[in-house]
């Protein structure tokens, strides 16, 4: 199912659960973790390349990073228990590039609930500045749209599935 990109709200509860972050304690790590607290849950940082880890239930993973992608690779080719899994991965100009990692993700909804969310490469490249609650941040608005998804994919029952969607920074309602 292909959501495009339609935009979510980012008033979701997330108390109690506690994500699986494959990345890099990078600006978007802290973006994250902060969001994921904001909402009450959090975050298990995974930043050397060690693979799935048999603990991860509700996952981020950033394929942008070494932790990430490599645990995309063990999720694909081990047959592990149904995880809910929000992938994160900056668009593509090599269009094969793209086709690659959506294969690779589709194939992980045969098992697992599974979202890819793909984001302009431009939203995690902006300057460290301090920003507050009223100025627009990419960053900050691409956590929050994670988030969401995280939050719909660790609510109870949901089934093996393969979704993607864009993140469009320039949209008014994240």
């Amino acid at each position: 199912m292909d959501r495009g990109s339609a935009q979510m709200t980012h008033g979701l509860d997330l108390a109690g659960t506690v994500v699986t972050l494959f990345g890099d304690r990078d600006r978007l790590d802290t973006a994250l973790c902060r969001e994921f607290g904001r909402r009450g849950g959090s975050t298990h940082n995974v930043t050397a390349s060690t693979g799935w880890l048999s603990s991860a239930i509700v996952t981020v993973l950033r394929l942008d990073t070494e932790s990430g992608y490599e645990a995309l690779a063990q999720l694909v080719a081990a047959d592990l228990p149904r995880s809910h899994v929000v992938a994160v991965c900056a668009e593509k100009s090599d269009p094969g590039a793209a086709r690659q990692i959506d294969d690779l993700c589709r194939s992980c909804g045969d098992r697992h609930d599974f979202s890819l969310i793909w984001h302009p490469a431009s939203a995690i490249a902006v300057p460290p500045i301090e920003l507050d609650e009223t100025t627009t941040d990419p960053m900050r608005d691409l956590a929050a749209t994670i988030a969401d998804e995280v939050q719909i994919h660790a609510a109870p029952g949901r089934l093996a599935r393969y979704e993607t969607r864009t993140f469009d920074p320039t949209a008014s309602d994240h």
